[in-house]
């Protein structure tokens, strides 16, 4: 198969590649040395493809052999890492606020939640509430009361 790729269409392609193998290294079951074999043979004709055409930016050279780029990986950490932060509140929003619901909701609603498997529009309510403590003061407030 041929496919031809923009310099910057081939950078995103890499650039995604290099997230995807970061996310199923951090997810997955499959044994570390499968995914390497995986990661190499998408990654490898990439940068192969890269260094034929005098792509600057993509790949470097480590042993002899075509590697991401470190500007690429930097790229790869920086977007992580704002993703990480993004779903760490969004995540942290959603438990409280659906723990709320079913420790305050009425029996009416909690148990059409239930039977849906859908909460209803008022649990917004809740998120929102918690949207609002995070952005203000972050977990600064945040206790767990805990007898020991």
């Amino acid at each position: 198969m041929e496919l031809k790729l923009s310099e910057e269409q081939l950078m995103d392609l890499v650039f995604l590649v290099e997230i995807g193998r970061f996310v199923r290294e951090r997810t997955s079951d499959v044994p570390d040395e499968e995914l390497d074999r995986l990661w190499k043979s998408v990654m490898e004709p990439l940068l192969a493809a890269a260094e034929a055409e005098g792509v600057d930016g993509i790949a470097s050279e480590r042993d002899g052999k075509p590697v991401v780029s470190k500007g690429i990986l930097d790229a790869t950490d920086e977007a992580v890492a704002l993703y990480d932060d993004e779903t760490f509140w969004f995540e942290l929003e959603s438990r409280l606020g659906e723990r709320d619901f079913y420790l305050y909701g009425n029996d009416r609603e909690i148990d059409e939640a239930e039977k849906s498997g859908k909460l209803p529009d008022r649990v917004e309510w809740y998120y929102r509430k918690y949207r609002k403590e995070f952005d203000e003061h972050g977990v600064d407030r945040l206790e767990v009361n805990e007898e020991f």
